[in-house]
């Protein structure tokens, strides 16, 4: 999947109209009981357990399968997100489900087993007398000490429509088959392009797992490198008898095309958002967020349409190169403008042949080196080689404020006037 530029200024533009946005109020995440238990980290899931320590949930972060364990007089209880369940009494365990694994493992290694088997964390659910991981591709391994005996149960490939809990995300956009034919797009492809852009150019999750299509040549150049005859280099006898090693596929990421911005991604694969909700409708999609995130798309369209319709200077001197202060720099002495909330921000325009990767390196870096995140700055590549960065005062002044502190006190620092050590103690906020 991939759209335009103009697409994406449309997309833009529908995202931060007011008209198109619903306010959702989900009484069931307030009254919803686990939001009162203990949470628990490992690796890529989360585990909420109860007071009482008989019901467990516990999600993979990124694709969103689950587990659920419940102890019930003398069995104990495991569902997962599709429905499946399994039964464990003691050292027996039962399972009505064809598709559910149940094979015999060694004890004694059993967390060592299920790290390995799931290439993921495993979390040790000792309350239940089991050890349970998840793979990034929603397979779930549960291992039974008393049993000595291993669980798999599958990952659901269709997990990305599957509805999840709405949460706290009361701020609904509705894209529909009408509004994606107006943007020259499938419903599919419009709801992944919001995804993506709020994801990306918008800063809201900016570390979300995406997979991008295959670089054909790339492909090709492995597909020869595997059917390359390869020996053992350890091998110390003759020559002749040298053993063959096997070739594996292994990590294919490095065969992913290159890309930078939104609208030069082709790929199918973008992970269930974190910080914002997707579910389908009866004519297409819903996109949830909270306050803050309907507020920064906000801005950041507003913003974006003055800058555009307006006859503001371009700067061409920007490269890949240029340093975070110098960006800094060039916004300091932006054009004043005012979001939708009549806040003050300052922005620029930028040209450059590498605009893409120029945008996507500057988020970064304002994240980076000043703290600034999608809530305070927006840097969004609109077309092919322009961008837009700006910034709101109040999130900037204080960025300011230290940046000026810091080049006084080197002033004197060079003017023998000031020691070393206490221009150092001025530079640390800044870094």
């Amino acid at each position: 999947m991939a759209f335009t530029y103009e697409q994406k200024q449309a997309l833009i533009a529908y995202l931060s109209n007011p008209v198109h946005w619903t306010n959702v109020f989900d009484m069931a995440f307030f009254s919803d009981e686990t939001r009162r238990w203990k949470s628990y980290t490992y690796g890529d899931m989360t585990a909420v357990i109860n007071d009482e320590g008989t019901k467990c949930i516990l999600t993979h972060r990124h694709n969103g399968s689950s587990l659920t364990l419940e102890k019930l007089n003398d069995r104990t209880v495991i569902t997962d997100e599709s429905g499946h369940t399994v039964i464990i009494r003691g050292t027996s365990i039962d399972t009505k489900q064809d598709d559910v694994r149940i094979s015999p493992v060694s004890k004694d290694p059993a967390a060592t087993e299920a790290h390995n088997d799931n290439d993921e964390f495993c979390a040790a659910l000792s309350q239940f007398g089991v050890y349970v991981g998840i793979n990034g591709f929603g397979r779930k391994s549960v291992l039974v000490d008393a049993a000595g005996k291993k669980v798999v149960l599958d990952g659901v490939m269709t997990r990305d429509e599957k509805p999840a809990p709405r949460g706290k995300f009361f701020h609904a956009i509705e894209i529909s088959e009408d509004a994606a034919e107006q943007l020259g797009l499938p419903v599919h492809g419009m709801m992944m392009g919001a995804k993506l852009v709020i994801a990306l150019d918008m800063d809201l999750e900016p570390d979300i797992r995406l997979f991008n299509a295959l670089d054909p040549d790339r492909v090709f150049g492995m597909a020869l490198d595997f059917v390359k005859d390869k020996w053992d280099a350890s091998w110390k006898g003759p020559w002749q008898w040298r053993p063959k090693v096997e070739s594996t596929v292994g990590d294919i990421s490095h065969l992913q095309k290159t890309w930078a911005d939104s609208t030069q991604f082709e790929g199918h694969f973008v992970a269930a958002p974190m910080n914002f909700f997707i579910e389908r409708t009866d004519t297409g999609y819903s996109l949830g967020l909270t306050l803050d995130g309907r507020e920064r798309i906000w801005s950041h369209g507003t913003i974006l349409k003055t800058a555009i319709d307006g006859s503001a200077p371009v700067i061409e001197t920007v490269t890949s190169k240029t340093e975070p202060y110098t960006l800094l720099h060039l916004l300091r002495r932006g054009i004043p403008v005012r979001d939708h909330r009549d806040r003050e921000w300052l922005y620029t325009l930028l040209r450059a042949k590498e605009a893409a990767g120029i945008a996507k390196q500057t988020r970064a870096a304002l994240r980076t080196h000043f703290g600034l995140s999608g809530r305070d700055v927006a840097v969004i590549n609109y077309a092919d080689g322009a961008l837009m960065m700006a910034g709101s005062v109040r999130s900037l002044e204080p960025v300011f404020m230290r940046d000026r502190a810091t080049l006084e006190r080197m002033a004197l620092m060079y003017a023998g006037t000031l020691p070393p050590e206490a221009a150092t103690a001025q530079l640390t906020p800044t870094s």
